[in-house]
């Protein structure tokens, strides 16, 4: 509901400017403040921790959410845009691709394939995802008072 207001009221970089604001206060001011835990995790009982399940520190939590919510949706639309040029090159026959047939083929299952594996290769190697791993955190739960981790390697 406040998104819409703000559209209606800003425009241009006035409203980009706003956009970054609220989502730098709701992504890494309000966990800071909320003891590591966004409004959903709060809900959930869950929080951000340190690797050590010590409180994290206001860059580990920044450094999360910035590749969560910023890096990692990005790599997810550039996945999916690439997905759907390879579908296409697949299946449109009447088009005539010549020799960018094959590089739009190829470049359009690199992609995917490139941001699935890095995936893959930190849940296999570091037994947490991409954003856990880089930032040194992890997801635990806040349920009951005892600190369970949900995701990480085997300790």
């Amino acid at each position: 509901l406040l998104t819409f207001a703000l559209i209606r009221i800003l425009s241009g970089k006035k409203l980009i400017l706003a956009f970054l604001l609220m989502t730098f206060t709701f992504f890494a001011l309000l966990p800071l403040f909320a003891g590591g835990s966004t409004a959903g995790q709060w809900i959930l009982h869950l929080r951000t921790a340190a690797e050590n399940g010590e409180k994290a520190g206001f860059l580990q939590i920044f450094i999360r959410n910035f590749i969560l919510y910023g890096l990692e949706p990005v790599i997810a639309v550039l996945s999916g845009g690439f997905a759907g040029i390879l579908l296409m090159t697949l299946i449109s026959n009447d088009l005539d691709w010549g020799g960018f047939r094959i590089f739009a083929m190829a470049l359009s299952a690199f992609f995917p394939s490139v941001a699935f594996l890095w995936v893959l290769h930190s849940q296999m190697r570091y037994g947490c995802l991409p954003h856990d791993h880089l930032s040194h955190t992890r997801l635990v739960s806040r349920k009951s008072g005892e600190i369970t981790e949900i995701t990480g390697p085997e300790q």
